[in-house]
């Protein structure tokens, strides 16, 4: 009998319990990550995340070499490799952490447990983020998540692990890349090393300008803690940052950014909590009365949005930072979907697709979610409707984060740049900068399209079939 673990969104060798207590029996333990066909062409996975991915890897074999160990990067379906371990290797051990992903996962984790029973093998999932499978609500659910917190950290003896090496019979041939230059450091590296940075520096010296900056699109960007997408591919386990978090905090009593910060790792979990619970939100309103709204899509919206030609300053900025970097801070991102949704009208499906192969920290428990309530389909929160015009005006008034991603706008005063249909036929001459020439001419009405969605929504609010709903919904997902 072997051991086989399954890394999946968990790239990390340290508080890991599949790998702990694959080495804790002493049997010969194969070490696997998989690239899928189905996740490669999946309408969520991009290249960027693949990279992320393999860079993290890379770093993990790094910390094996010492050990004599590897993982086996194979390429192909999850049930045919475990086959072709189970043919060259025989009875084994299958572990792993239990995943909260897209449709696809589950579906592929169900048959993967078909064949495992089929051949009489045994596979164990451990948690992970304090999520548990299978919960009918949030009774007691924030004691649970502060005693998964709480909790040591899993230690993982490395020099103890007796490994087996495959003869990786299947090869690798997926090489993902990007439209970027290995030189451009615009979007984050995967490795743990890299993790690990931004929390020290995070917890030292920049949590201080938490708080004040995390609305702005420029700052934001220096001063959040950035561990977003280690956390979403678990290089870093949020046991790990809270922990962290949390030790700083006491060093710090009463630190409000450190407050506010402790209060989204909780919100995290939150989320995905309320994804595993719900799952359907990957594809349906989770309050059906909202489905008499956004029915058809209009192509020529979806390509001025996801290209960032929509005529309305900070949000082509933000799409083509976005599209670039992989980063957004949480109010760019949800003033994005706030105007795909409500002031273009669209379904959020088409917007959930395309962020979610744009944001490097994909992570569905959040995505999903996060994409409801900004399109306002839950019923019981309260509607934000996000006006861009007014959010430049607040969090970007020098128009420096607008000019630098729109370079169209970059010669123009800030007020221009951030509404460029105010300037008179004089001014746009003195600027040599004429509107629908140089920029587009905006797509909507935000004003007037913003006043529609507000009074849509809260139409279908108060009807008796939407108040049924999110009190459906409330019990499920309040604690």
């Amino acid at each position: 009998m072997k051991n086989v673990v399954w890394f999946k969104r968990d790239l990390r060798l340290s508080d890991h319990a599949p790998l702990r207590e694959a080495i804790s029996n002493g049997r010969p333990t194969i070490l696997l990550f998989v690239i899928e066909p189905e996740l490669i062409n999946s309408e969520h996975y991009s290249n960027r995340h693949w990279k992320f991915m393999l860079e993290s890897i890379a770093e993990m074999q790094q910390k094996l070499l010492p050990h004599n160990a590897e993982i086996s990067v194979l390429q192909g379906e999850i049930r045919s490799i475990l086959q072709m371990l189970y043919e060259e290797h025989g009875a084994f051990q299958l572990f792993s952490h239990l995943e909260i992903g897209i449709h696809t996962t589950f579906v592929r984790d169900k048959a993967v447990r078909d064949w495992i029973i089929k051949q009489g093998l045994s596979w164990v999932e451990y948690p992970q983020n304090a999520i548990t499978r299978g919960r009918r609500n949030r009774n007691g659910w924030n004691k649970d998540w502060e005693r998964f917190m709480n909790s040591p950290v899993v230690h993982v003896p490395i020099s103890a692990l007796n490994f087996q090496k495959t003869s990786n019979k299947l090869v690798n041939s997926f090489k993902p890349s990007l439209a970027i230059s290995e030189e451009d450091d615009s979007m984050q590296r995967g490795g743990r090393s890299n993790g690990e940075k931004l929390l020290r520096t995070f917890l030292s010296k920049r949590y201080t300008y938490y708080s004040k900056n995390i609305s702005k699109p420029l700052m934001s960007r220096s001063y959040c803690s950035r561990l977003s997408p280690y956390l979403a591919w678990g290089v870093l386990s949020i046991r790990e940052v809270t922990q962290s978090t949390a030790l700083r905090m006491r060093e710090l009593p009463r630190n409000r950014n450190l407050q506010n910060f402790m209060s989204r790792l909780h919100w995290h979990c939150h989320f995905i909590q309320k994804f595993e619970s719900e799952c359907d939100m990957e594809f349906k309103n989770q309050n059906p009365a909202y489905n008499i709204i956004r029915t058809t899509i209009n192509d020529h919206y979806l390509e001025a949005w996801t290209t960032g030609q929509t005529g309305i300053p900070l949000i082509d900025a933000c799409m083509r930072c976005v599209n670039t970097t992989g980063y957004l801070n949480f109010r760019m991102r949800a003033m994005l979907v706030s105007f795909w949704t409500h002031n273009l009208q669209q379904p959020w499906q088409q917007a959930a697709d395309h962020l979610s192969k744009q944001f490097l920290d994909f992570e569905p428990g959040i995505h999903f979610p996060q994409i409801q309530m900004q399109a306002g389909t839950v019923g019981y929160h309260t509607l934000r409707i996000y006006n861009p015009i007014k959010q430049a005006e607040d969090h970007d008034p020098d128009a420096l984060f607008i000019k630098k991603w729109v370079p169209e706008l970059a010669k123009l005063p800030a007020i221009f740049a951030r509404e460029p249909w105010k300037m008179t036929p004089i001014e746009c001459m003195m600027e040599d900068f004429h509107l629908g020439q140089h920029y587009p001419e905006a797509i909507c009405d935000v004003e007037a399209s913003g006043k529609f969605a507000t009074e849509t929504i809260h139409r279908i609010k108060k009807s008796s079939e939407s108040k049924k709903f999110a009190e459906q919904i409330r019990q499920i997902h309040v604690n």
